[in-house]
């Protein structure tokens, strides 16, 4: 498959001399993370990213300055001809996940993203799989199975019209097959051909038996019109070639990829899944995803019918990404394709281990083996198969996906904190996950805590000074716990640094601009607090973004 047949052709470019509120249109009405900027021959010059505008309006830029100093003049772009397999390799290496198309005049006619290519991968599945139906039911022969049962499990439309068929009464009325299959069956080899005369018309039989993991199922026939083998052989090459095409596919793919039904059963996984657990695919086949590779989180996919991608696990020691996408079947879930990037990525981990051991102030846990950004849960870890907790947790995937504040109401023990590291675990943010407990710092000493402070600021300072929670958020994600045990004065200088998206640390003059999500969770009725003069009014509309209520019940 090619860019040219993925890609999106629905966008708006740009020049150089646009007015950045114009972008800020252009990305609301297409869904892109990047806008092409072109010439006046619409040859590509460069590219706009999304969040280089929301961080240039988070700076202090006016909404009627020039989009230029914010343009990458040399970006990545891609062909319409070229196959999608390189295409994924080469944004791997450039660590992205949007790029325009161009022609042979370097003109935009398009932009591709890597969620596109694996929708490729997806849709060229489903596209081999319908026609291996179109070939089963076109075939020029009648085709039929039984189980070790003598019980039909499948026929084609050829075999109904030569036997008229009836599933009932089928082995009753064809002595001479019955007995063809029941001698496969208790051999285990293809049994002698026969000749069968139907209403005046003579044909082939041929009984051949079904093995699963070397294990008998059941019985093949084969009620052919021609008595030339070689023309059987043929039609079965072709079937065995469409099976080959389906094998190169996901064998070709660069990540890990395995398949499962509706069940949760391994139905194909390719060497690079191999690779990754030591093992080979005789050994997975058949064999159940939920016993065997339980943290893949495919289960909570299949519960809950939504795709869950970025999940960070470390497995066999590799820093893995790993994506669930459920495909459909007639309306239904069919099973789920899970991706598992893990090439690549040791130089991101080897990056993140030295931040952590600069940063001997940040509250992320160490040596948690699970996820180098600070969170040790992801929204498939929280368990619960009530309809409130599935409910709860698709809210909590969704509100991933954006930057907006969350607050999580609930009681003591119901799992707030489970939440927000699923929260960041789920979404794009790159860097660390900080917590701050409200509740268990001295009041006097929460504002150095939260902004930090200069060398000197204040008797027994720490030599240098440090870093607060805020600057350690940085490109992530702050979680205040207990907002509600947080002293009223401190509540106005929080409310402050979110509205204006910066601070001063304590004894300095130097304004930190900030890029972070705020979680923010309370056991206690923040409204009640409010009208008791507890709580700022204007701090809990600030917070009160998107909410989450955590229930046992």
């Amino acid at each position: 498959m090619q860019v040219k047949e993925i890609m999106t052709d629905s966008f708006q470019s740009c020049i150089v001399n646009t007015p950045l509120i114009e972008t800020f249109e252009i990305f609301s009405k297409y869904n892109l993370n990047i806008i092409p900027i072109v010439d006046e021959k619409n040859g590509l010059i460069g590219i706009l990213k999304k969040n280089k505008i929301i961080k240039a309006i988070s700076n202090g830029s006016s909404l009627t300055d020039m989009i230029k100093p914010f343009i990458n003049f040399n970006p990545i772009y891609v062909y319409p001809d070229t196959d999608i397999l390189e295409i994924r390799q080469q944004l791997l290496q450039h660590m992205i996940g949007h790029a325009p198309v161009v022609n042979n005049q370097k003109q935009v006619i398009g932009i591709v993203s890597t969620s596109q290519i694996l929708y490729g991968y997806t849709k060229t599945l489903d596209m081999l799989q319908s026609q291996l139906q179109l070939l089963f039911d076109r075939l020029q022969f009648g085709l039929l199975s039984v189980d070790t049962n003598m019980k039909v499990t499948a026929n084609n439309p050829m075999a109904r019209d030569i036997l008229q068929f009836n599933e009932n009464k089928f082995l009753q009325n064809n002595r001479m097959i019955k007995e063809m299959i029941q001698y496969t069956i208790v051999n285990r080899e293809k049994s002698p051909k026969k000749k069968l005369n139907v209403n005046g018309y003579s044909f082939l039989i041929d009984c051949y038996p079904l093995y699963e993991n070397k294990r008998l199922i059941g019985v093949m026939v084969i009620i052919d019109y021609l008595t030339n083998i070689e023309e059987l052989v043929n039609e079965l090459q072709i079937t065995k070639q469409w099976e080959e095409k389906l094998r190169t596919l996901v064998e070709s793919a660069y990540d890990a990829i395995v398949l499962v039904d509706e069940s949760g059963v391994i139905t194909m996984a390719n060497k690079g899944f191999c690779e990754l657990f030591s093992t080979i695919e005789k050994k997975l086949l058949g064999k159940s995803i939920f016993n065997n590779f339980p943290d893949l989180g495919i289960k909570e996919v299949l519960e809950m019918k939504i795709p869950l991608s970025g999940i960070s696990k470390i497995i066999n020691a590799k820093q893995c990404l790993v994506t669930n996408l459920p495909f459909d079947n007639d309306g239904e879930i069919g099973g789920v394709v899970s991706k598992i990037t893990f090439r690549g990525l040791k130089q991101l981990q080897d990056a993140l281990n030295k931040v952590s051991k600069l940063e001997d102030n940040m509250t992320i846990v160490k040596n948690d083996p699970k996820n180098e950004s600070g969170t040790k849960y992801s929204i498939v870890d929280i368990i619960g198969t009530s309809s409130k907790i599935k409910k709860v947790k698709k809210e909590a995937f969704a509100a991933s996906q954006s930057r907006s504040t969350v607050l999580l109401i609930g009681e003591s023990g119901t799992g707030k904190e489970l939440f927000a590291h699923g929260i960041h675990a789920a979404s794009s943010l790159p860097r660390s996950f900080i917590k701050v407990n409200c509740a268990a710092i001295p009041g006097d000493l929460l504002e150095s805590e939260f902004f930090g402070y200069a060398d000197g600021a204040f008797t027994g300072a720490k030599k240098g000074g440090k870093k607060g929670k805020f600057e350690l958020a940085q490109n992530g994600t702050l979680f205040l716990d207990e907002i509600g045990d947080m002293p009223i004065n401190l509540q106005s200088k929080l409310l402050r640094v979110l509205q204006e998206k910066e601070f001063e640390p304590v004894g300095s003059n130097k304004t930190i601009k900030l890029d972070i999500r705020i979680i923010a969770a309370t056991n206690k009725n923040l409204e009640s607090m409010i009208k008791k003069g507890e709580f700022r009014e204007d701090l809990y509309y600030r917070l009160n973004i998107l909410r989450l209520n955590i229930s046992h019940r």
